[in-house]
């Protein structure tokens, strides 16, 4: 029911199964035909779970509810306890208080030092002909790595601020890179408080130096990747996109530059087989 989210050494697998519990998945490597040992995670509250992930160390694990609520779960192994986040939206101005606007969380990933949590949220804003709805990408601290123990929940976000009818989400962080991601783009055409998107893009971005990139022109949200050695990005790109039935997709791809949010060559569809 959820992205699959892997350790950085391959040792644990973490995914939702149908039942909306944490599901791991344990490797073994060592032979010419890998094995794999499967089950539900042994943690307290391993329920109604929508989304998970794991940190690259492996020593703690997020996850969102079912509920569809405005809160980021945080399992710490070491302490073998839930903590719990409430997401807001900071507010820029000069004595601006914090909005909670957000309605839920849904793609969530461990940054590299696993103290932050990068996700999207959906926003729900009242406005004068109804509620505005958007997507936008957040930053939220969960981990005091300096006292070892839970944070204050700090957020801050990708852009402070999105143009009219625009969203962001599905972001995800290069390989070897900490300041290097990828996230979908794309823009609600719909009317009358209706949600219709169009003009899809995968874009990277670069957290340093605050430069973005479009990688590549879509027609649905691609849910980008990084290659290994991140000279590569994939992402999901429709079979049939100008077919209103279409239910078939391709997993495309591009070649990157140096900067790793900018395209080099072709656009090159992976066969699988």
């Amino acid at each position: 029911r959820s992205k699959i989210t892997v350790t950085d050494n391959g040792s644990a697998i973490v995914f939702v199964n149908a039942d909306n519990q944490i599901h791991l998945v344990l490797p073994d490597w060592t032979t010419s035909t890998p094995t794999f040992q499967e089950g539900t995670l042994n943690i307290p509250d391993n329920e109604n779970v929508r989304s998970v992930a794991v940190s690259r160390q492996g020593n703690r694990i997020a996850a969102t509810r079912t509920t569809l609520d405005n809160q980021i779960d945080i399992f710490d192994y070491p302490t073998g306890q839930w903590y719990e986040y409430e997401l807001y939206n900071p507010t820029f101005s000069n004595g601006g208080e914090n909005t909670y606007d957000v309605a839920f969380a849904d793609a969530i990933e461990f940054d590299y030092s696993s103290n932050f949590i990068m996700y999207d949220a959906l926003n729900q804003i009242q406005g004068l002909s109804g509620v505005i709805e958007y997507y936008d990408i957040g930053f939220l601290n969960v981990w005091n790595e300096s006292f070892n123990s839970p944070s204050l929940g700090n957020i801050s976000k990708l852009f402070s601020g999105l143009p009219d009818n625009v969203s962001i989400g599905n972001p995800t962080f290069s390989k070897n890179s900490e300041f290097i991601i990828a996230f979908d783009y794309a823009e609600n055409i719909g009317t009358n408080g209706n949600t219709e998107y169009d003009n899809f893009r995968v874009y990277g971005a670069n957290l340093e130096t605050g430069d973005n990139g479009i990688i590549a022109n879509n027609t649905t949200f691609g849910y980008p990747s990084y290659s290994t050695m991140d000279n590569a990005i994939v992402y999901t790109k429709e079979f049939e996109p100008n077919n209103p039935n279409n239910d078939l997709f391709d997993v495309a791809g591009f070649n990157l530059d140096a900067s790793k949010i900018q395209p080099t060559g072709d656009e090159v569809i992976l066969t699988i087989e």
